[in-house]
Parts: C-alpha cells; structure tokens; sequence
C-alpha cells in the first residue's frame, strides 16, 4: 500500500552539482554563528545537507534536540540564498526554508512562520516558470498536502475544501504529468491520493472516502488504481472476517509454528507493527502489560512485523520483554501477511475472541480493558 509520509516531503533536498559560485564570496553571518569557513555556495550547501541528515536521525528518535537544530538549518539556508542569489542550490534552500518552516511550526518552535507565511513562500516557488521542474513540483506537492489536510479538518459534508484539492491535484498533473515522481519513487499523483483517502479514512468521511474509493479504481494512473482496488478487496476480505474465523498460518522469526486456528479458546491480539513506527513503539509498553496481566487467563499475542531488518528486530523485542512469537520476512510494506489483510497503517492491533473471529480492528483502544472482557465470553 502507498503512504504518503509527509517526513519525505519535508526533508526533500537534492545534493545536485550546481554552477560554479564565487570563491571570494564575504562572511555569511546566521543563527549557527560565522559561516565563513564554507567558501562556496557547494561547500555551504554541503553542510546544509549534512545537518539535514543529522535532523533526520533525530527526528526518527524522537530527539528533543530537533527542536534547536531546525531553525539553525532553516537560517543557513536562507543565508544560502542571500549570499548566492544567482547559484544552482538556491532553489533547493528556498524549499528547504519553507519546509523546515512547515516542520517548526507543526513542532510548535518559537519564531516558526505562520502558515499563511509558508503558503506564500511554496506559491511563490510553485508559480515561478524561472525554477526548475523539481523545486516547483516539490512546492506543488505541498500545498496539495496542506490542502487535503484542511479539507480533512472541515466538516464531512463540506465540499469546497476538497474541490480544491481536486483542483490543485488536476494543475500538478497538467504541469507534471501522471507519472512523475520525486527521486524515482512511487508516482507523485499516487501519493497525494493515498494521503486523500488516508484523511477521508481518518476523518470518518465515509461516503466520500467510499465514492473516491471507487472512482480511483479505474484512475488511468496504474499505481492509483492498483492502490484503490487493494483497498476495495481488503474492505471486502473485512466483511468476510466477520462472517468466519481468521486463517494465519506462519513460521517465527524464532521457528515457532503458528497456526491461529489451534488457539481457538483463546483471546489473541495480532499485531501488524514495526520498531521503525514511533506510534507501534508507544503502543508497546501496554502490550506488554497486558501480555503479562492475562496470559496466564489465555491471552495470547502475535506480531507481524514489517521491519526489514531482522537484527534491529530481535533486539528491540528482547530489550522490550516482547516474548511472544513474530512473524518477520524483511520485506517493509510488502510484508507477506499483512498485504494479504490489506493493511495499509500501522499500528494495526486485530483483536480476535475465543471463536476465532475479529472483535475489532482498534485493539489499541484500552487494549487491557477489551482483552479482560473478551476473555468473560464462553
């Protein structure tokens, strides 16, 4: 399933070689202290980069740190396009300002722009025929993000607001066609309707969410369709879950065999997760609580993780007293399993009763108080 991840949105820069820049350019003064040691708009963007990629590895541990380095970055750049007005990486640095300013201000950082100030600076990107294709599709994509965002935040019955998705998502493919994409990744149009259906979804917007559902199925777009239909067939693969047991059969990441079906009597929670989700990572703790506080009363619990890395994998589950059994094949989104059940987010959390049918698939909802109650039922 395609997600939008709005991380690759926001730390997208390019280390392109650009025109060659002045050697005897004066000092450039920013909130990191004196520049000057970068002689070059490529020396300087270099170091861009490189705190970009420490900013990332915070950002993915969750380190409060992010929250000083992010307008440090954000005023190198715009020291960038001051001092190199004319040079290649200008662009890349007026994406990244806007970006970085989409970031401060969702991390809430003192001094973030408002949001009316970053729609100006993506419009001005996107609206100047003088940028090159990426800069001006990466400020598109965007303010298509923003767009479906708002639309996801009015209510279900208002229509303006994804009209005007609708609109922005038509000009992107006008512009840039059906297939582009950013880095040789999925299509971009792909993602922008993934991250539609994805706040339709989450909203509780049902009629349109259904209604887009099967407009996209036969989008000429192939990744589009393809996406529109998994998710018609895991809706209905859902209906059919309700109607008889659960059938998961697998081998452990341990060698352990597990077949549901003989855990019929039992109540079992599967959890489609991975170590790499921060939202999966807050989920464990209660887990593990509740593995401890009902196991002993038939509760049982098993993982399908969507890691790709096995060591990272078995470390995380020992240092967190995950003891129960993981279904594991380093395949990410792919994962074997979990595309056979449609799922398309994760934490996944199913919860199945005794019979072996799914009693829901939000087992993250007071995990511990829906286990206790299942667990009552003959």
């Amino acid at each position: 399933m395609l997600k939008l991840i709005l991380l690759s949105f926001l730390l997208c820069c390019r280390l392109a070689a650009g025109a060659d820049p002045a050697t005897n350019a004066p000092p450039i003064q920013s909130a990191t202290g004196d520049l000057s040691q970068y002689k070059t708009a490529d020396a300087l963007w270099t170091h861009i980069n490189d705190q970009v990629q420490t900013l990332t590895t915070g950002l993915h541990s969750q380190d409060p740190a992010v929250k000083t380095l992010i307008p440090q970055i954000r005023a190198d750049a715009e020291a960038l396009v001051r001092q190199y007005p004319q040079d290649a990486h200008v662009w890349d640095a007026k994406m990244l300002v806007a970006q970085l300013g989409g970031l401060a201000a969702r991390l809430q950082i003192a001094g973030a722009p408002t949001p009316q100030q970053i729609t100006q600076q993506l419009e001005d990107i996107a609206g100047d025929k003088t940028a090159p294709q990426t800069p001006r599709a990466e400020a598109s994509a965007f303010l298509i993000s923003q767009a479906i965002q708002l639309a996801g935040a009015s209510p279900a019955d208002a229509s303006a607001p994804w009209e005007a998705v609708e609109t922005r998502i038509a000009d992107f493919q006008k512009q840039f066609g059906n297939n582009f994409s950013f880095g040789g990744g999925h299509p971009a149009i792909a993602m922008f309707r993934a991250q539609e259906l994805d706040m339709l979804k989450s909203s509780n917007n049902t009629t349109r969410f259904q209604a887009l559902l099967q407009k996209l199925a036969t989008d000429p777009q192939a990744d589009v369709a393809g996406m529109a239909q998994q998710a018609l067939a895991a809706q209905k693969q859902m209906a059919d879950l309700k109607s008889k047991p659960m059938d998961l059969k697998f081998t452990a990441v341990d060698g352990t065999e597990i077949d549901l079906a003989k855990l019929r009597g039992k109540v079992v929670l599967v959890d489609f997760w991975a170590t790499w989700c921060p939202p999966c990572r807050e989920e464990v703790p209660n887990v593990v609580a509740a593995y401890k506080k009902f196991h002993d009363r038939g509760f049982e619990v098993i993982g399908v993780s969507l890691d790709q890395d096995k060591d990272k994998l078995l470390a995380f589950t020992k240092e967190n007293g995950m003891t129960w059994p993981q279904y594991f094949d380093g395949k990410g989104w792919d994962n074997t399993v979990s595309k056979s059940f449609g799922i398309d987010s994760i934490p996944a959390m199913w919860l199945v009763d005794k019979k072996g049918m799914v009693m829901t698939t939000d087992g993250s909802g007071d995990l511990a108080g829906q286990v206790e109650k299942a667990l009552q039922v003959p």
